[in-house]
């Protein structure tokens, strides 16, 4: 059993949940954040049952940090799970996928579930924006996300690593600084009244190191 001090060795916790339709890319995007150019998206991939978790631990503003990734299963038949599972979350990055306009179509309908359930600080990727030739998401309909949620649409693709850490990194900057300035306080980290605000919209550039690796430049 780890100890008390193994347990706590991170000095603040968050929770960010990927939510979208089914095979957007949600898993891939997660794994290549964590595992970045180790990772391979496999020639065979698996849907997401349930809710599965992966943790990335950095350094921000002098700060060990965890981060919980949630990844939830995106079919229709597992929504009343996944709506209990908003109740935690810290932030949410909502994911549609280039090729599929269906699961651009929904981003309305998840986001609309998020501001019921637990609302909280967001960013919208277009995932997959590699596959050109499959595209079927214009250029005038990620315009048009962007005026309508108040946002910027952040374009990843989990093949190529384009993006991906940007977007991770624009969700936790902005989910570090609110619990550091309730921390600041009231001297808890707890939000009494969580909002859903556009992380894109309140980012500011902070220094993200994982733990344990030198942080590296990349180019998207």
């Amino acid at each position: 059993m780890a100890s008390q001090s193994q347990q706590q060795a991170f000095d603040l916790k968050i929770d960010i949940g990927l939510v979208g339709n089914s095979d957007v890319g949600k898993t891939c995007l997660i794994q290549k954040y964590q595992y970045q150019d180790n990772y391979q998206i496999p020639l065979k991939k698996q849907t997401t049952l349930g809710i599965e978790t992966k943790v990335v631990k950095l350094k921000i503003q002098g700060q060990m940090v965890k981060v919980v990734l949630w990844d939830p299963a995106g079919q229709e038949r597992f929504e009343s799970m996944t709506k209990q599972f908003y109740q935690n979350l810290d932030g949410v990055m909502l994911v549609f996928d280039m090729t599929n306009e269906k699961s651009y179509n929904n981003l309305t309908k998840w986001l609309g579930q998020i501001n019921e359930i637990r609302p909280c600080p967001y960013v919208i990727t277009a995932n997959k924006a590699d596959l050109e030739e499959q595209r079927m998401i214009c250029d005038e309909q990620v315009e048009l996300i962007e005026q309508k949620f108040n946002t910027q649409c952040i374009l990843t693709s989990a093949m190529t690593g384009q993006n991906v850490e940007e977007a991770f990194n624009t969700l936790i900057n902005t989910i570090i600084q609110i619990k550091l300035q309730k921390l600041h306080k009231t001297g808890s980290t707890e939000q009494n009244s969580p909002t859903m605000t556009s992380a894109s919209q309140k980012h500011k550039n902070s220094k993200i190191v994982r733990k344990g690796k030198k942080k590296e430049s990349k180019c998207c």
